[in-house]
């Protein structure tokens, strides 16, 4: 039995709690679950691979479908998991289905729930990962944000602040950690780059792939690259979107689309870049931590801390809107200038709040005993 069950079920999810896991399972016994919510198993074989992560201890592989299908599986799924670990606590992080899964399964089985990046806000409800954070927010028994704005916006919707805890930013955490090791990777020579003179691009969002909206995204793309050449690693949804509506014949010869990359290729291009254009809220973190200028292709963040510090734009969904503002940048010098205020970004998101949860909860492991972890075949048999 595991006193904690961690439940996640995307790549970000993974970066995010990469800090944390290990320190979970060195003073609690501990499982992980991943859902399969991203079914691709070439990237999430990378990304646990690329942050030195053992495997889960249970495969959901919910695969696709709609949300509904997906959260229903999820909590089917969890329930025996739940029942058969009896853990004290669950896990959960941000705003996938796979976190709203984890918590409704848990707390339909009165297990207390920690979510960790409590307190983010779009205000745009309609996007499913709002609906998400608002419903896993009001059902969380223990919240820890990343910053001011997320912990006032939950004493805003009555949320008590007693189990409210301001702890940053766990993927802020991880980018930091990993920086030194991304920025060896080989990437750049490959792809034959220099750190500075490439604008890098991530797309996918639903919202963002609808074909009228991917195809003005692409149109800007292709003025910008008359500037400035593109590398574009394509999400699957991205890609099956992109050759449905046949953009391949009008793409601009300095856009330069790859196939999905692991973590620290990810990180050594977002860090390298003159300039990252993104609808991630991953991402976002990362370039805020990593002072890179980001153009935000979406009418509203989550993030809005960013955008207040003036690191961050917001631009839109459509040409008219997105060329001009990264004109602007180039024209008026802001990409020089941007990084300087960007918001400081101090590691340690994942030991506050270990040292949080022992006053809840306390260790398994009082003495610091190596990770260990059940095998997958045990559970999985």
């Amino acid at each position: 039995m595991a006193s904690i069950v961690t439940v996640l079920g995307t790549r970000p999810e993974v970066i995010k709690l990469s800090s944390l896991l290990p320190l979970l399972s060195r003073q609690w016994s501990h499982a992980l679950v991943h859902t399969g919510q991203h079914y691709d198993e070439e990237m999430v074989n990378i990304f646990f691979s690329d942050l030195n992560l053992a495997p889960p201890d249970y495969s959901l592989a919910v695969g696709s479908g709609s949300h509904a299908k997906q959260i229903a599986q999820i909590i089917i799924g969890l329930e025996e998991i739940l029942q058969r670990e009896e853990p004290k606590l669950v896990f959960v992080q941000g705003d996938t289905n796979s976190t709203l899964g984890g918590a409704l399964a848990a707390r339909q089985l009165g297990i207390p729930v920690v979510h960790v990046e409590a307190g983010c806000r779009s205000h745009n409800r309609r996007m499913p990962e709002e609906q998400n954070r608002i419903v896993v927010d009001h059902l969380a028994d223990y919240l820890f944000t990343p910053d001011t704005i997320a912990t006032e916006n939950l004493f805003r919707e009555g949320i008590g602040a007693d189990h409210v805890y301001m702890v940053g930013s766990t993927g802020v955490d991880a980018c930091l950690r990993n920086w030194g090791y991304a920025a060896t990777q080989p990437i750049l020579d490959h792809l034959s780059v220099e750190p500075h003179t490439y604008g890098l691009v991530t797309v996918h969002r639903a919202a963002n792939t609808a074909p009228d909206v991917l195809t003005g995204i692409f149109a800007a793309l292709n003025e910008i690259a008359e500037q400035l050449p593109l590398v574009f690693p394509i999400h699957p949804r991205t890609r099956a979107a992109f050759d449905a509506l046949g953009l391949a014949g009008s793409l601009h010869p300095d856009i330069h689309l790859l196939p999905p990359l692991g973590y620290l290729d990810s990180l050594a291009l977002i860090g390298n870049a003159l300039v990252v254009l993104t609808d991630s809220g991953g991402v976002q973190e990362e370039t805020a931590a990593l002072r890179i200028p980001t153009l935000l292709i979406r009418e509203e963040t989550e993030w809005q801390a960013y955008v207040n510090a003036g690191t961050h734009r917001l631009v839109g969904t459509k040409p008219e809107t997105i060329v001009p503002q990264f004109r602007a940048l180039l024209r008026d010098g802001s990409l020089d200038a941007m990084p300087l205020h960007a918001l400081p970004a101090a590691a340690g998101a994942a030991e506050r709040i270990t040292a949080i949860l022992a006053t809840i909860l306390p260790y398994d492991y009082p003495i610091q005993l190596p990770v260990t972890r059940h095998s997958v075949s045990e559970h999985t048999a």
